[in-house]
């Protein structure tokens, strides 16, 4: 079936008509809201999720970031990993929440597959942030998030700190 998702936005003129209800992405592609990235001119990119053409609008129209917190907590709950590992980038910093480096562990935990996800898990496993230090763990998660997306940050702690230094190049240029 077609995917819907609920708009917790205020009240902002062109948006305010959206507001409550369950809405398509065609529906806001009907609506204007066709600049999103993903988007072109014959409406919305058939990959993307309803979760994610919500979470481009909420970030297009500015929305408070208490709102942001709220629809990416339920994505999070609901399984999507990029939306728990921003959640937990939230917690690291205190952005829109109070800064908790437990809740941000267990939340990058939660996003398992994530490339910031892991990367950011490794740096507080590393450093005993927000729980033991484990860097055998921090290794092992440096090492996935290098394979999974070429993260420089986790090729140059693989190569700096654990001496593995074949990870100091990217991918095909090994």
């Amino acid at each position: 079936g077609v995917q819907t998702c609920a708009l917790p936005i205020s009240d902002r003129g062109q948006e305010s008509r959206l507001i409550g209800g369950k809405v398509t992405p065609d529906e806001l592609f009907r609506e204007g809201f066709y600049s999103l990235p993903g988007w072109n001119d014959d409406g919305p990119d058939k990959e993307a999720s309803a979760q994610d053409l919500l979470v481009r609008l909420l970030d297009r129209v500015k929305a408070p970031i208490e709102a942001r917190i709220a629809v990416r907590t339920r994505l999070a709950e609901a399984g999507d990993e990029a939306s728990a590992a921003w959640i937990g980038d939230c917690h690291r910093k205190g952005t829109g929440v109070p800064k908790d480096l437990v809740q941000a562990r267990a939340r990058y935990e939660r996003a398992n597959g994530d490339v910031t996800a892991l990367r950011e898990l490794g740096k507080l496993c590393e450093k005993g942030q927000g729980g033991s230090k484990d860097l055998d763990r921090a290794r092992a998660l440096y090492e996935e998030a290098a394979e999974l997306g070429a993260d420089a940050y986790s090729r140059k702690r693989l190569a700096e700190k654990f001496g593995l230094t074949w990870y100091a190049k990217g991918p095909g240029e090994r």
